[in-house]
């Protein structure tokens, strides 16, 4: 759950402070698959979610029945990520001018309040403070993950399986299966996706990490299986790290 991060500030701070954009959270709401939550948050009378993160809970959002995602942000303890593609205005931390528009890219900030109002710093040296700036329209289409179809040719099935593959490996920020390292400095599990005939293969290129959550590496499976299971393909779990799915028969 979110743990308010409180900063100290100096009066001439905090009366400019009042100059930032309000994050009011409000209450948890569980999505449709059961598991996943997140704070309903009011940024200028628009309704956003910030996910909570559950410590070896995969977040499948494709499966969340909630699509009309508007800002790629998720709770990590009292640290927040922002997803790549989302604009956020660089403010200076004494004038609180604008400083550049950029990228968010995978950059980290915190939540800290005033009065029960709650507001973004960047994690930086030195910090500074976040504003966060309205998305384009549509660009939530950008995070989400795409659904296999059915009817598809197995090449296709390939390729938006690579596409949830690279979804898991350079941009897991982008709310999908992941698996979440103990230290921020660990580098991230990594996938290798072939295809010999029909058959796709999955290899674990980094066994020693998945040894370390063992329950995310059964729920990745899980969600693999049952995207394949529905689209007509079978997948047989060779070990924990070897995963091939396909459509031979099986004895």
């Amino acid at each position: 759950m979110l743990n308010v991060y409180r900063q100290e500030m100096d009066e001439s701070e905090k009366r400019q402070l009042g100059r930032f954009v309000p994050m009011r959270l409000g209450q948890v709401t569980t999505f449709a698959d059961g598991v996943t939550q997140a704070y309903r948050v009011n940024i200028l009378n628009r309704l956003l979610y910030l996910l909570i993160d559950s410590e070896g809970q995969p977040v499948n959002l494709a499966n969340a029945g909630f699509s009309r995602w508007e800002y790629g942000v998720r709770v990590l303890q009292d640290t927040v990520e922002i997803q790549p593609g989302y604009d956020l205005q660089l403010l200076n931390p004494k004038t609180h001018k604008p400083m550049a528009s950029l990228q968010a890219g995978q950059l980290l900030v915190r939540i800290f309040s005033k009065r029960n109002v709650y507001y973004v710093a960047l994690l930086s040296d030195p910090p500074r403070y976040g504003q966060l700036k309205r998305p384009p329209a549509g660009a939530w289409k950008k995070i989400r993950p795409e659904v296999v179809q059915k009817n598809r040719t197995f090449s296709k099935m390939l390729q938006e399986v690579r596409f949830v593959m690279q979804a898991k490996n350079e941009v897991y920020k982008k709310l999908y299966l992941f698996f979440r390292p103990e230290k921020s400095s660990e580098i991230l599990p990594q996938w290798k996706v072939t295809a010999e005939g029909e058959v796709i293969k999955l290899t674990f290129n980094r066994p020693e990490l998945l040894e370390k959550w063992p329950k995310s590496a059964h729920l990745l499976f899980r969600e693999i299986k049952a995207m394949a299971e529905r689209n007509g393909f079978k997948v047989q779990k060779k070990n924990a790290f070897n995963w091939h799915i396909g459509k031979w028969s099986q004895p």
